[in-house]
């Protein structure tokens, strides 16, 4: 949760200041980013719950089952948003 509160500290002041070219590239890293975490995100929610259905014959459905899917979910965009925190803290640095 940390890593969101410090993208946005280094991303919000960038796009509030006046637009240049390195900042109108930033936003649409931005934006392409969080469409491929989107479009990772539910091709993981799919493979988990189709490998799950390939198992329900053998074993009953897990009670958290559920929860393992958002995870999987979630998963591309915890690793964009860590890796972004990272990029950009060393960034700032320069």
């Amino acid at each position: 949760m940390f890593a969101a509160w410090q993208v946005l500290a280094f991303r919000l002041p960038m796009l509030a200041m006046q637009s240049t070219p390195s900042r109108r590239k930033e936003a649409q890293r931005m934006v392409t980013e969080k469409a491929e975490a989107a479009f990772d995100g539910a091709l993981a929610w799919q493979r988990y719950w189709a490998l799950t259905s390939l198992e329900l014959w053998s074993k009953p459905l897990a009670p958290n089952a559920l929860q393992e899917a958002a995870d999987a979910w979630a998963a591309p965009g915890r690793k964009t948003l860590r890796a972004n925190a990272r990029r950009l803290s060393r960034r700032k640095g320069r």
